[in-house]
């Protein structure tokens, strides 16, 4: 909506209000695509280590072949190795489809397995070549959630990238991954660095669209929006100590 510079100010504040309500329309229209688009690289990584996993044991089998060392006490690891990532495949397309398609029925999902494998998979390498030191505190024993996995991974995707962000240029950085279980029958996960924190004007308006003190301001949008499908909630706290902590917290069943 064109605002005219012959509208007093009152109109002019409600043709913004107009249009930035029909933006955030279509932002939520679009909001799952957009997601999928700023996940295209977690996505591409999470298909190569098992496509090379299985590049490889193909390989040894197929050289064993040929060099007839054809044993089937060595061929049978490969075999079961290939079967494993096959089978990882299918579940990362099955999580993938059901997200597009907005068919998340929930999982029973280990949050200290998920947590780890995220790490692992993402952060580690890249949290260490930028001198940030990487903390987990896992609450022992299995933390159970009924939730989408593939929902959950792109949460923690966006808060450790947020962390990594505010933690550049600066010394003795540090993030922590903590799980956690309530008294209230839920269970949880928080990230927190010891950054510089967010300013207070931030704060009130930390989870609306295009907030932010760097990029496009859409990720803890997205992420919040993430977590409500799944029944949890999201929330800022500042870190005791200094820094910023984002608390996740979900239903057990």
């Amino acid at each position: 909506m064109p605002i005219k510079s012959e509208w007093n100010p009152r109109q002019q504040i409600a043709a913004l209000e107009c249009e930035n309500a029909l933006l955030r329309a279509e932002l939520e229209k679009n909001r799952k695509w957009i997601y999928l688009g700023s996940m295209a690289t977690t996505v591409a990584h999470e298909f190569s280590q098992p496509i090379h996993i299985i590049r490889a044991a193909t390989s040894a089998g197929l050289d064993d072949i040929k060099d007839n060392l054809f044993e089937q006490n060595e061929i049978k690891p490969l075999l079961e190795r290939i079967s494993r990532q096959t089978g990882r495949l299918q579940k990362l397309l099955q999580n993938f489809r059901q997200f597009a398609r907005d068919k998340n029925d929930p999982e029973t999902v280990n949050l200290n397995q998920l947590l780890e494998q995220t790490i692992e998979t993402h952060f580690e390498a890249e949290f260490k070549n930028d001198n940030i030191k990487l903390v987990r505190q896992l609450e022992p024993g299995q933390i159970i959630s009924a939730t989408n996995p593939f929902q959950l991974q792109a949460v923690l995707n966006i808060l450790l990238t947020n962390a990594k962000k505010a933690l550049e240029g600066r010394k003795n950085a540090k993030v922590w991954v903590k799980t956690f279980r309530s008294q209230s029958n839920q269970v949880g996960f928080s990230v927190e660095d010891n950054g510089a924190g967010l300013a207070p004007e931030y704060r009130q308006h930390l989870f609306e669209p295009f907030v932010s003190t760097t990029g496009m301001g859409l990720g803890l949008y997205l992420a919040q929006s993430l977590i409500k499908e799944l029944k949890g909630q999201l929330r800022y706290e500042d870190r005791v100590g200094g820094g910023a902590g984002f608390i996740v917290t979900l239903p057990t069943g």
